[in-house]
């Protein structure tokens, strides 16, 4: 009796998990393609690894479908607000668009957090990044200098791309990603957290955060 119980409430589990994200098409549409490609892998893992509660209990699948949507949002969101930081840090857009411009040099330095500072200009060193010669920055450096820049009155750039309620649904929904990302990067995860990245990244488009990050990076790249 005990153990049908677990699996009807695995099975409820799975069911709420499975609902898809980015049920509206102009989200899949704006998306860049790795950001598509990322969404892919996580749908067709999903759909052949998740499709009734039996392999609710592979826990190594269910975090590589997290890690592949929290990758959604950590590549849109380093392909919109970070550039708008990088242009207000004089590098020059479109021209180094995602590239390392050389000889520029581009820091955000905190006035909140002792010896933190942030190179939005980094030379991508790594081979398997070899297309790409601008390092990314993290998602949690990026969190913490947008929150900064907010407080600081530095970046009213923002203003035309997002409402107050949307940045902190970005921050809030940010943080949360973020975290689950990391445990997913050093351990293992479960369908509740699966569930959470999922919701909220819906939460992101419902809300309009993404229309927003799609806008930035339009006149980014004009």
């Amino acid at each position: 009796m005990k153990e049908q119980l677990n699996q009807r409430v695995d099975g409820e589990r799975l069911h709420r998990c499975l609902v898809p994200v980015f049920k509206n098409s102009y989200t899949r549409e704006k998306l860049e393609s790795q950001s598509e490609s990322y969404l892919l892998t996580a749908e067709i893992l999903e759909r052949d690894h998740l499709s009734d509660y039996s392999e609710v209990s592979n826990v190594a699948i269910i975090t590589s479908i997290a890690s592949n949507y929290c990758k959604i949002f950590e590549y849109e969101l380093s392909c919109s607000i970070d550039h708008l930081i990088r242009r207000k840090l004089s590098i020059e857009l479109p021209e180094y668009y995602y590239k390392y411009q050389n000889g520029k040099k581009a820091f955000f330095y905190s006035q909140d957090r002792t010896n933190f500072e942030i190179d939005y200009n980094k030379k991508n060193r790594a081979f398997y990044f070899k297309d790409k010669d601008w390092f990314p920055v993290s998602t949690g450096a990026s969190l913490v200098v947008i929150s900064e820049m907010i407080n600081r009155g530095e970046f009213d750039e923002l203003k035309d791309f997002f409402t107050s309620e949307q940045l902190d649904v970005l921050k809030e929904v940010g943080e949360e990603i973020k975290n689950i990302r990391n445990v997913c990067a050093h351990s293992i995860i479960d369908l509740e957290q699966l569930s959470r990245v999922k919701n909220g990244l819906t939460e992101l488009e419902s809300k309009g955060v993404f229309e927003g990050m799609f806008k930035i990076k339009a006149l980014l790249k004009a």
